[in-house]
């Protein structure tokens, strides 16, 4: 390790003690920009995971900007599921799993082009860190993909999680349009939901894992798999990255 790795370590831990481990790698990162050093938040972050710096979130209450709150958000979408280029038809929700006692929420972001979780953020409370953990990784995957988010469509149910200010503010401040499903209609969701039942039925009973971090670290390592290696009939055979890519490659011959 270099003498400026092991500065940055230094002062991602200092700053995360001055601030009575309120920080999460968000604040952190802008807290070492303001000290002259320029690091990306998912660098923090594995810094943090790799020192075992687990941020202590404040419970915090919904807060709705009230004349959204009580619009009426159509149901743009109206079940036509697929997209003919990559994240601009996208759904979210959220699915639980109970284990040793805990409770785990999954909240990702599936795009309708090829069926790729272009987003995740995996937690133990269902609050508002959750959604922008998910939007952030949203924004990054985007840049990664050089693709703009403005004129996007995204779909979920009715639910506080979006109908909540930080939620309303990200698809305002990056121009993304919000679908919501017909109240009590799960089948206008339905693709999420399959991808929910397909992960539940992979990963196998729950039992078999003897930690909560085991579980969750299946999770993970299933969306990297379905991602990247889970062939899907619809697709051609190919999984949601070869078929992004295969499609990306004819675009631009």
């Amino acid at each position: 390790m270099t003498d400026a790795e092991l500065r940055l370590r230094r002062e991602v831990i200092i700053i995360f003690e001055e601030n009575f481990g309120y920080y999460g790698h968000r604040k952190i990162a802008v807290e070492l920009g303001k000290r002259g050093i320029k690091v990306d938040k998912k660098t923090v972050a594995k810094i943090m995971k790799e020192e075992g710096l687990k941020c202590r979130y404040r419970p915090k209450r919904f807060r709705y900007y009230k004349e959204d709150a009580d619009a009426v958000v159509p149901n743009t979408l109206n079940r036509e599921f697929s997209s003919d280029e990559p994240m601009k038809k996208m759904t979210t929700d959220v699915t639980e799993f109970h284990h040793l006692g805990t409770k785990i929420y999954l909240s990702p972001v599936l795009d309708f082009f090829d069926r790729e979780v272009v987003s995740h953020e995996i937690s133990t409370a269902p609050n508002s860190d959750m959604v922008m953990g998910m939007l952030d990784k949203l924004e990054d995957k985007a840049k990664a993909l050089g693709r703009s988010l403005k004129g996007a469509l995204m779909h979920s149910d009715q639910g506080k999680l979006y109908k909540a200010g930080v939620y309303i503010k990200f698809m305002k401040r990056n121009g993304i349009e919000r679908s919501m499903s017909n109240k009590g209609n799960c089948y206008d969701n339905s693709v999420i939901e399959c991808f929910f039942g397909n992960l539940k039925t992979e990963i196998g009973d729950l039992d078999q894992y003897k930690t909560v971090q085991a579980l969750i670290d299946r999770i993970e390592q299933y969306i990297k798999y379905y991602n990247e290696r889970r062939i899907q009939l619809g697709l051609g055979g190919m999984s949601p990255v070869e078929y992004r890519e295969s499609k990306m490659r004819v675009s631009s011959a």
